[in-house]
């Protein structure tokens, strides 16, 4: 394993980026779900549309810190597409159990 990557500071913080994702991906979910109970039809619509606004919520938030930075490193690449990553495939995955439970 490259060592390197494991040393190397990140110039953003990590906490933060993790956070987002958390609260962002919470937020979709029980937004989905409360679309779900009143109109189950346009809940998948929804979610689509939130994962774009996600995208660009992520955007102005970290544009200072994140997006500012000339280059990013590998490390600091890898850093950022794990949470996302990691993320959306939770959220994917509860949102299409959602999505497939019959309105009752």
């Amino acid at each position: 394993m490259n060592t390197q990557l494991l040393v190397t500071p990140l110039r953003f913080s990590i906490n933060a980026i993790y956070g987002f994702h958390a609260i962002a991906s919470f937020i979709v979910y029980v937004l989905v779900f409360f679309i779900h109970q009143k109109m189950p039809n346009q809940a998948g619509y929804i979610y689509l549309t939130s994962v774009f606004v996600k995208m660009g919520v992520f955007v102005l938030i970290f544009k200072n810190t994140v997006f500012s930075i000339d280059e990013l490193t590998k490390p600091e690449r890898i850093t950022l597409l794990v949470p996302l990553i990691l993320f959306l495939t939770l959220e994917a995955v509860l949102v299409s159990k959602i999505l497939s439970q019959d309105n009752k």
